[in-house]
């Protein structure tokens, strides 16, 4: 297909993103929804014998595939066939590549490589629950692909093994997959994998991901994880070869199992993250006190030189410029003279007695000093000050520390589609005195909700459904009526005429109605 031609009135392709022996993969826009999808391609001009195995391929990956709304898996939207045969399997797109080319350029940053696939057993142990009772068989670097963020996901359940409907459990037949990342007995048996098989090939992942050399053939080559890698430590090196462990029983059974065995490295991770925010906040405070010396700088400076300061609870600058006696390392000043009882005609300096409401000091343009009466003044306020004005004091502001940990999306998936109800779902913490607090809002209208404040990580809402399109939506922690820390923002798609929507389910029993604001000005 050229870019520009549309594919079934819905999809207009963009640019070709891959290619393979069966066809080729596309980016297009979903002009429905105003979204770009990836369209994958079955051509019916491939040989017929290879034809029939990849037709099977793209209807078990598009309904294994399909059964799952997870943020670590890819979401297949639907499966479309021309009338020439030509298959295409329209799929979430993802910006930022596979994670082949990124470990083909260096080995991953260890906690990077660790995160991810904590992810990947997350998607994993999604998939070995499903009631279809489903093995993937194909888990590699290339069949992960990451998004801009660096979030992976999961792809191409094209060779998956479903329980009861699988072959292998009646015919003697070799498994399909990768050997570099099949497991022991999906290499050597014909008969039923379990979902250790892609625990094992996991494992493969994260050690090529590590030292950017496959397992295999580091272990074929006597190399072990911490020669190519001997930052890795002894606990990290442990977990990676439990994943690796030649019989299935010995390798971790679940997320679980893994999240223990890596959990020695959460501590290193926080403690990193505590270094950035303490050095964060030493800054602030170094800007803050830097801020006040420079407001106060003045007045250190004047008292340094000798500049007489009168002090007075409530200092008030007046119109009239009152001038002090110059040091003489100062420019001369054309001279100012206070009114004094004394005889003598010399001119003399006196500064004014907060006490005394009636003296004040005039400025004259003749170097000459003359004598005047003094007025008299019905003060109002306190005493004018004399000599070099007082700057005030700059504001001290007392900070009292609010602790919040910030919530992070599960559910809806990013870049995902659903109809009502929208099932949204987060994960974090609330201490005393903590609520969340929901919000979305229609990019295309402007249309808003907000929940009310709840006590549980989840919250279910009916959209209308003239809003749809593209949604944005975050959630908050909110103490004292005040946002203290909010999430990210995540993006999901609303398209009322599909069928189910996705997530947790359910909602805060004790929580009031959503309150519906009105739509955000164009």
């Amino acid at each position: 297909m050229d870019p520009g031609e549309k594919l079934g009135n819905k999809y207009e392709i963009q640019r070709v993103i891959g290619s393979g022996e069966f066809g080729q993969v596309y980016r297009a826009l979903d002009m429905n929804l105003n979204r770009d999808v990836a369209i994958k391609e079955l051509h019916p001009d491939i040989p017929q014998d290879k034809y029939q195995e990849y037709r099977k391929r793209f209807k078990l990956e598009s309904e294994v595939q399909g059964q799952f709304n997870h943020p670590h898996i890819v979401h297949v939207y639907e499966l479309i066939k021309l009338a020439d045969g030509t298959l295409y399997l329209v799929m979430e797109y993802v910006d930022g590549g596979n994670l082949s080319e990124r470990i083909t350029k260096a080995p991953l940053p260890i906690t990077e490589a660790v995160e991810i696939c904590l992810k990947m057993f997350e998607a994993l142990g999604k998939v070995h629950t499903h009631p279809l009772d489903i093995v993937h068989r194909d888990v590699k670097p290339s069949n992960i692909l990451l998004t801009g963020e660096g979030i992976p996901k999961l792809t191409d359940f094209g060779i998956a093994q479903l329980g009861g409907a699988s072959s292998r459990t009646w015919v003697a037949q070799s498994h399909p997959g990768t050997p570099l990342y099949m497991s022991p007995e999906q290499e050597r048996t014909t008969g039923y994998l379990g979902g250790a098989s892609d625990i094992y090939s996991l494992g493969c992942v994260l050690f090529e991901m590590l030292t950017g050399k496959p397992y295999k053939k580091a272990r074929n080559d006597d190399e072990t994880l911490r020669q190519l890698r001997p930052e890795v430590s002894p606990c990290l090196n442990k977990a990676v070869m439990r994943l690796l462990e030649e019989t299935p029983q010995a390798r971790p059974r679940d997320g679980k199992d893994l999240e223990r065995a890596l959990k020695p490295l959460r501590p290193i991770l926080m403690r990193v993250a505590y270094a950035a925010v303490f050095l964060l906040l030493a800054c602030l405070v170094s800007g803050a006190l830097l801020q006040t010396v420079w407001h106060q700088l003045p007045g250190i400076l004047s008292t340094t030189v000798g500049t007489p300061v009168i002090e007075t609870p409530a200092p008030t600058l007046t119109s009239t410029l009152e001038l002090a006696e110059t040091p003489t390392a100062f420019p001369p000043r054309p001279p100012t003279v206070a009114e004094t009882d004394s005889p003598t005609s010399t001119p003399t300096h006196t500064p004014i007695p907060p006490s005394t409401p009636n003296a004040t000091q005039t400025r004259t343009s003749s170097p000459t000093a003359t004598r005047t009466p003094p007025p008299t003044l019905t003060p109002t306020r306190q005493p004018t000050l004399a000599a070099t004005e007082t700057p005030v004091p700059a504001a001290t502001f007392t900070h009292t520390p609010v602790t919040a940990v910030i919530p992070q999306r599960s559910a809806p998936a990013q870049g995902s589609t659903h109809n009502n109800p929208i099932n949204f779902s987060w994960t974090g913490t609330l201490y005393s005195g903590q609520s969340y607090q929901v919000t979305a809002y229609s990019t295309r209208t402007g249309y808003r909700i907000q929940s009310p404040a709840l006590s549980t990580d989840y919250w279910t809402v009916n959209l209308p459904g003239e809003h749809y399109g593209e949604w944005k939506w975050s959630v908050a922690v909110v103490q004292n009526n005040a946002i203290v820390v909010t999430s990210s923002e995540g993006i999901f798609w609303f398209d009322p005429n599909i069928g189910g929507g996705g997530g947790n389910g359910g909602g805060d029993p004790t929580a009031t109605p959503v309150v519906i604001v009105t739509p955000a000005e164009p």
